[in-house]
């Protein structure tokens, strides 16, 4: 067992009860200014990453701007506020 300082417990990422992925895990844990970057590889869904982050701004209040790379290299999602 290891005890975790409050700074480093900010940025671990938990599962918790419900229909929460590791994606929307990463979305929330983006402070104002950072971006997060999807590669294909990491992706294997339907929808594009961004739709969890325009549901996450939907029910948080929270803005964020999406798009893909140019060459089709992934995603980029960064928080505005």
């Amino acid at each position: 067992m290891e005890i975790i300082q409050a700074t480093e417990a900010t940025q671990l990422l938990m599962h918790t009860k419900g229909k929460e992925s590791a994606m929307s895990g990463w979305i929330k844990l983006l402070a104002v200014g950072e971006l997060l970057k999807v590669s294909p590889a990491d992706w294997n869904r339907k929808r594009p990453p961004y739709a969890i982050a325009n549901y996450i701004s939907k029910k948080t209040g929270r803005i964020y701007q999406c798009g893909k790379l140019p060459g089709f290299d992934g995603w980029v999602i960064k928080r505005l506020s």
